[in-house]
């Protein structure tokens, strides 16, 4: 993605595959849901592109993955864009990203329940 550099981390339960599946598809999804909205309209909707990224994403999973026990598969997920001037952060399931600075963790102004 122009100006923005991409940075995944996933926890897969059971064997790993589906993180392997996110590590796999998840950037290209995000840049694919970018070039829909195009990049003029991408500021201060990261949100609704990255939910939409995720929700294709859960989708390619289930469908790679379907008649796999449930017990095996799944994945915990946290994603970044680093660009110059805006750091965007997104957390699928439990895992979370902080962002720390002289030693002391910074609240995010974007998080949900």
């Amino acid at each position: 993605m122009s100006g923005y550099d991409f940075f995944d981390a996933y926890d897969g339960h059971g064997r790993g595959r589906v993180a392997q599946l996110c590590q796999e598809h998840m950037h290209v999804l995000l840049v694919e849901e970018v070039l829909i909205e195009g990049w003029s309209c991408v500021e201060g909707r990261w949100r609704e592109i990255i939910t939409e990224s995720f929700s294709r994403l859960n989708g390619e999973v289930e469908a790679t993955t379907l008649g796999e026990s449930e017990r095996t598969l799944g994945s915990t997920a946290v994603v970044a864009m680093v660009g110059t001037k805006l750091i965007v952060v997104a957390n699928y399931d439990d895992s979370r990203a902080m962002l720390s600075r002289d030693n002391a963790a910074l609240p995010s102004p974007l998080t949900t329940k």
